[in-house]
């Protein structure tokens, strides 16, 4: 099969197929298809490396982005034993579900379709709404580390323009972009373990109610026996807690100036942990209850449904 394409003007463009005679007038779109450049033979794979080989991973975000960690640069690191710390803005526990999934990405990182050679102001790449950052040290001995940048610029109909180094501009995969835009830091953070616990002590302004165990049961502070299964509730939820996303970091945070509940929970060796918990706000549509541990400069979100067992908790 051989196109001609002839003349593309305001109304469209010219296409004769084969030796036919006829000529059918298309979209001026078409042209743009129909016109061979190298961009139109590149391997859309844009990067092949060992996820398993990430070792330090950054990304930056623009304050306009309007996602998590907006305005904020985020910076994770793995250790020999394959932890990985956030080391920026925070020094904490990063998510290793979170970095894993990111790294397996830009492991794999490849175009839904080539763009342009180089950007232009539509592609929104020079001020990027998020930049990605990332090294990868192969194990085995020799091996040349790799270290990748890539921006992501404007929105558009099939997704999000995007570079990688000083590459040409492609679109980013809605999936890739969904995974950039989530925080760094341990959404695991306000997870209580129990089978330490001494005490777990809920505090509603100036109503409070405190469990202390007994051997392998709890009991109210004041005398008498919790409901069984509202206090397992309570307990399987404190050990399994698990945020939804990342609201702030910083050390103050004002959805939780007055909390509308704080749990603290006293350890077997004297110490505690402290959960606090503010009425529920609304982010990107979405209903979230804010909370933070003390200690931790981190202000996560839980969807409401998550926390019933502690919120709703009565003995």
């Amino acid at each position: 099969l051989v196109l001609h394409l002839g003349e593309v003007d305001a109304d469209g463009a010219w296409v004769r197929r084969g030796d036919e005679e006829a000529l059918t007038l298309y979209d001026a779109a078409v042209a743009d298809a129909l016109r061979p450049t190298p961009l139109r033979f590149r391997a859309r794979q844009l990067v092949s490396l060992e996820p398993g080989d990430a070792r330090s991973l950054g990304i930056e975000a623009g304050s306009a982005a309007g996602i998590e960690a907006g305005g904020l640069t985020e910076r994770a690191t793995r250790g020999e034993g394959g932890a990985w710390t956030l080391e920026a803005p925070s020094s904490m526990e990063a998510d290793r579900v979170v970095v894993r999934d990111i790294a397996r990405r830009l492991a794999t990182l490849a175009a839904e379709r080539f763009v342009a050679e180089a950007p232009a102001a539509e592609h929104g790449l020079r001020s990027p709404s998020r930049v990605v950052t990332a090294r990868f040290e192969p194990a085995e001995e020799g091996g040349e580390p790799t270290d990748l940048r890539l921006a992501f610029g404007a929105e558009t109909v099939e997704g999000t323009y995007a570079r990688l180094d000083e590459g040409p501009v492609f679109i980013a995969s809605a999936e890739l972009v969904d995974a950039v835009e989530r925080s760094l830091a341990s959404l695991d953070d306000l997870t209580v373990p129990i089978e330490d616990l001494t005490s777990i002590r809920l505090e509603r302004g100036p109503e409070q109610t405190e469990l202390t165990r007994d051997g392998t049961t709890w009991q109210l502070a004041g005398g008498g026996t919790p409901n069984p299964d509202r206090t397992r509730a309570l307990l399987d939820r404190l050990s399994t807690l698990r945020a939804s996303r990342v609201l702030t970091h910083g050390a103050q945070d004002t959805s939780l100036a007055v909390p509308s509940l704080r749990v603290v929970a006293t350890r077997r060796d004297g110490s505690t942990v402290s959960l606090s918990f503010g009425p529920e706000i609304t982010q990107d549509g979405e209903a979230l209850v804010p909370a933070r541990r003390d200690g931790v400069p981190v202000t996560y979100g839980f969807r409401p449904e998550l926390l019933e067992s502690i919120l709703d908790f009565a003995p």
